[in-house]
């Protein structure tokens, strides 16, 4: 059980891969947990905890979405037109600011 009621969801090595390859791919365990057939966020963020090997692997999966972000960032400077730089310059410093905060934190979800 989950905060008094039972889960749905039992945690799974099935579960543990979906999970980590979608955060890698940039989804946050709150767009996770609401997606279909998927386990809340809450008991994502309980089964890191309870689960030390998860909780690993969901570390590991954000540092590699860091490195997916700067990608993205390197990418989203090479389209920079004289229309749409200000536009650009938005979405290069927003990610900036989630790349700074998913390399210097330990929990980023």
């Amino acid at each position: 059980t989950l905060g008094g009621r039972p889960s749905i969801f039992a945690f799974s090595a099935y579960y543990a891969a979906i999970i980590t390859e979608k955060v890698i791919e940039g989804n946050t365990v709150l767009a996770i947990g609401k997606m279909c057939g998927m386990p809340p966020a809450s008991t994502i963020y309980y089964w890191s905890k309870r689960y030390k090997d998860f909780g690993l692997l969901l570390k590991q999966a954000r540092e590699c979405r860091a490195d997916l972000i700067f990608d993205k960032i390197i990418d989203l400077s090479d389209q920079v037109t004289s229309k749409n730089v200000q536009a650009i310059k938005a979405q290069i410093e927003t990610l900036q600011w989630v790349h700074e905060k998913a390399v210097n934190t330990k929990c980023v979800g």
